[in-house]
C-alpha cells in the first residue's frame, strides 16, 4: 500500500461509521441545567466572572486568600522597626555638605 492508498483507505473506512447522535432530550436537559446554575450563582457569580473570566466563582477569593496569607507571612518574616534614627531622613536637612566630603577625602 502506497500512501495514497492508506489515505483513500482511512476515509472509506470513516465513510461507513455511524455518526454519533446525543440521547433525545440531552439539549433541553442542559439548558434547563445552565439556567439553574445561573440562578444559583446569581451576583457573586457574575461579579468573580467579571474579575477573572472563564474560573470558576471560588478561584477570587482563593487568590485573595493566599496573597492575604503570604503578606502576614512576609511581614511576620521582617525584622521589627527600631527606634534608632536613621542615617537618611527627610524631615532633617542632612548634615554633610559638598565642602566637608571633599575635605574629608583629602
Amino acid at each position: 500500500m502506497n500512501q495514497m492508498d492508506e489515505r483513500d483507505f482511512a476515509s472509506r473506512a470513516m465513510a461507513r461509521l455511524d455518526a454519533a447522535l446525543p440521547p433525545a432530550g440531552m439539549a433541553v436537559r442542559l439548558l434547563a441545567a445552565y439556567d439553574a446554575a445561573l440562578l444559583r450563582g446569581g451576583r457573586l457569580a457574575r461579579l468573580a466572572e467579571l474579575l477573572w473570566p472563564g474560573m470558576p466563582a471560588w478561584a477570587p477569593g482563593v487568590a485573595l486568600a493566599a496573597s492575604l496569607l503570604l503578606g502576614v507571612g512576609v511581614g511576620a518574616a521582617l525584622p521589627a522597626p527600631t527606634t534608632e534614627r536613621m542615617a537618611f531622613s527627610l524631615a532633617d536637612p542632612p548634615s554633610a555638605t559638598l565642602e566637608s566630603l571633599l575635605v574629608e577625602e583629602r
